[in-house]
């Protein structure tokens, strides 16, 4: 199994650009969020397409968490809790209208991938035009660079600076705290000496 960057895709920033496709026994409408079977249809949250285009984009490519917070999130602070949410919600979708014909796999420590058992189905996927295959395919040597911005890191940073704060509080505390003159210190201990006799 493959786990590369691919390209932003313009379709998953905006429903009202992605093309209808379809992802096994399903069709998916980005722009009007519906996703049927012919029989039964459903309507999603605008996050949820937005993480099934990006998802469908990849073409049963791994996706990681952060890739989908780059896309679907635009690049906000969310915590795993917000993700996993969309991904039950897409998962009980295809659990209703699509059975075992589509599915999403968890891939531990990495991130999600869509399977479809007609792989065909990813052939008709999002076609963008060409205005909008130009801006992803400029996105490509933004995508290449490393990330600017990775939740875990910052995370793992603040909890870092945190300690070294804390450490450096402590020290200063130390640093500052009184301390008796040396002679003071004698004459009390003569005192409590004269005094004991």
């Amino acid at each position: 199994m493959e786990v590369r960057p691919w390209p932003l895709r313009a379709a998953s920033q905006d429903l009202s650009k992605a093309e209808r496709f379809a992802l096994g026994p399903l069709t998916v409408d980005p722009p009007t969020r519906r996703v049927g079977n012919g029989a039964r249809d459903a309507t999603l949250e605008p996050r949820v397409m937005r993480v099934l285009v990006a998802l469908a984009t990849a073409e049963s490519k791994v996706v990681s968490r952060d890739d989908l917070v780059e896309l679907c999130w635009d690049g906000l602070i969310v915590g795993d809790n917000a993700i996993n949410r969309v991904i039950s919600r897409l998962r009980q979708t295809f659990a209703d209208l699509a059975g075992d014909e589509v599915r999403l796999e968890t891939i531990t420590k990495v991130g999600f991938r869509l399977v479809s058992s007609d792989q065909a189905g990813f052939d008709r996927l999002v076609s963008l035009s060409p205005i909008d295959k130009a801006k992803a395919d400029a996105t490509i040597s933004v995508r290449a660079r490393p990330r600017t911005f990775d939740r875990r890191r910052f995370a793992v940073g603040s909890a870092a600076a945190a300690a070294v704060a804390a450490l450096g509080y402590s020290g200063w505390v130390r640093a500052t705290a009184h301390r008796p003159d040396p002679e003071a210190v004698q004459l009390l201990n003569r005192g409590n000496t004269v005094m004991r006799s």
